[in-house]
């Protein structure tokens, strides 16, 4: 195997009971990383391939069982643990956290504050960014995740319309996400609920009734209506 870097012993930081260590190129890997270049830290050497151009740079962190492997680049301050994977041409940077059982491959970016789990799988150009959070759900083809939105197990997203986002909605000021699923449906999910449309109805009219002064709970029918609407084509 012609190794592509080595782990600095002197050069190691300590996350939970773990210690990471700085890794640097025995060899010229990418563009922009020549034979010397200093990485970010990896647990040991199964958590990054020495085939391919794959990389950790900066401050970035790869441990426990993830690997990171093809081409793929993880910088910044990133995080990706657990039995996670970063493969093919995926990037995960910014302050983006992939654990668990999550898988973000081909050309898939997690960037910003967004944290991937679970068994959730990107793929091909989606990109998961803001502070949105992806647990289980399937994202691929062009979709975006953005924002605060929350993306669970049923979720089977493939492009910038299956997917919607509202922030600040009623008096709690909540974000309601509303997302294709794997069977065609749309799915809400929101602070303290998650289910169908005709659910998240039957929610908003148990919550706040009938009273017409209830302005947040027209302002939500309203809403159930516009995610009707925007998911009807």
């Amino acid at each position: 195997m012609n190794r592509k870097y080595r782990l600095l012993p002197s050069d190691s930081i300590i996350v939970g009971s773990r210690t990471l260590y700085r890794v640097q190129a025995l060899r010229d890997v990418s563009e922009g990383v020549v034979h010397g270049t200093l990485g970010g830290y990896i647990e040991c050497e199964a958590n990054l391939s020495h085939a391919g151009r794959a990389w950790v740079a900066d401050s970035a962190t790869i441990y426990q069982n993830a690997v990171v492997s093809g081409n793929a680049l993880v910088q910044g301050h990133a995080v990706v643990r657990g039995s996670s994977s970063v493969a093919d041409d995926a990037r995960v940077y910014g302050y983006a956290q992939v654990a668990t059982n999550a898988r973000i491959s081909e050309r898939a970016a997690v960037f910003d504050n967004a944290i991937v789990s679970g068994k959730a799988c990107i793929a091909g150009d989606a990109i998961v960014y803001g502070r949105s959070s992806v647990h289980d759900g399937h994202v691929f083809g062009r979709a975006h995740v953005r924002g605060n939105a929350v993306v669970l197990g049923s979720a089977r997203i493939k492009d910038f319309n299956d997917i919607s986002t509202f922030d600040g909605i009623g008096p709690r000021a909540s974000v309601v996400t509303a997302y294709r699923t794997g069977d065609g449906s749309v799915e809400v999910v929101c602070t303290g609920f998650r289910g169908s449309l005709a659910q998240f109805r039957l929610r908003v009219q148990a919550d706040h009734g009938a009273r017409r002064k209830d302005k947040a709970g027209w302002a939500l029918l309203g809403l159930a209506n516009l995610i009707e609407f925007q998911f009807s084509g």
